[in-house]
This record gives structure tokens, C-alpha cells and sequence, in this order.
């Protein structure tokens, strides 16, 4: 019997040691979540990508000459504002998105196609929102001003 006891309770705290070990390695990773945000938050996140751009200059006898060069450009993601979020929501919910024909039907490609096509036009200005952080408003030209 005290066989029996001293084998169950190895076999308990086996279980109970991996138990902890896999609850720490989801706290590590939550933690890690946490820091990535709070650096949002305070600062955002910035990157640089390097692309070409075309160079116009003046070559030989004033005629244009044109040349690609590499340049660096520096972008950076900041934390998004509750009125932002409010736009995007209200964009969002007109949004007509079936997602059972989507994963069902065999014709899934053929539904997202209809789909994206119905509101580009929306998800455009869901972008643009999100991008510029307000509503992006085209100035109406009325003849005669200048």
C-alpha cells in the first residue's frame, strides 16, 4: 500500500511540474504581448525599407536624364485613437461578409472575388481612415474660386 501511495504521488507531481512549467511558458509569452504593446503605446514601432526612386535631371544639352537611386524610407506605426476606431467600426459594420458560403461552398474563391469587388470601395476608405487617422474628406471645387 505505501508502494501504491509514494508512486501516485511521484506521478502527482510529475504532472503538476509540467503543468507549472507549460503555465510559465504561456505567462512568458503573455508577458512578451504586454511589453510589445506598452512600446506601441509609448513610442510606436518604426522600420525603414529601401526602395528606388527615379532621380530627374538635367543631362546633356537640357534634355531630362533619368536615373533610379536607392533611398531609405522610415515609417512608423503609432497607437490608434478611440475616434479612429470609432470610424472604422462604423465603416465596418455596413460590411455584407457571408462567411459560411465562404468556408462551405466550393466556390469559395468565386464568393470572395463577388465580395471584394462589392466593397472595395469601402475597405478603401476603412484604409485610408486607419492611415491617416481621420476621415479623409475631398475638397469640393467650386467654379470661379481660385
Amino acid at each position: 500500500m505505501r508502494h501504491d501511495c509514494d508512486r501516485t504521488c511521484r506521478v502527482v507531481a510529475f504532472f503538476l511540474i509540467k503543468t507549472l512549467e507549460i503555465m510559465d511558458a504561456e505567462i512568458e509569452k503573455l508577458n512578451k504581448e504586454k511589453e510589445e504593446l506598452n512600446r506601441m503605446i509609448q513610442g510606436g514601432i518604426s522600420f525603414e525599407l529601401e526602395c528606388d526612386a527615379i532621380r530627374k535631371t538635367r543631362g546633356f544639352l537640357g534634355f531630362p536624364h533619368r536615373e533610379i537611386v536607392k533611398i531609405k524610407r522610415t515609417f512608423k506605426i503609432e497607437e490608434i485613437t478611440l475616434s479612429t476606431l470609432d470610424r472604422i467600426g462604423v465603416e465596418s459594420i455596413e460590411l455584407d461578409i457571408d462567411e459560411k458560403r465562404i468556408k462551405d461552398g466550393d466556390d469559395s474563391i468565386k464568393v470572395s472575388r463577388q465580395i471584394a469587388i462589392k466593397h472595395a470601395k469601402r475597405m478603401a476608405r476603412v484604409v485610408a481612415i486607419a492611415v491617416l487617422g481621420s476621415e479623409w474628406e475631398t475638397p469640393k471645387v467650386v467654379r470661379g474660386d481660385i
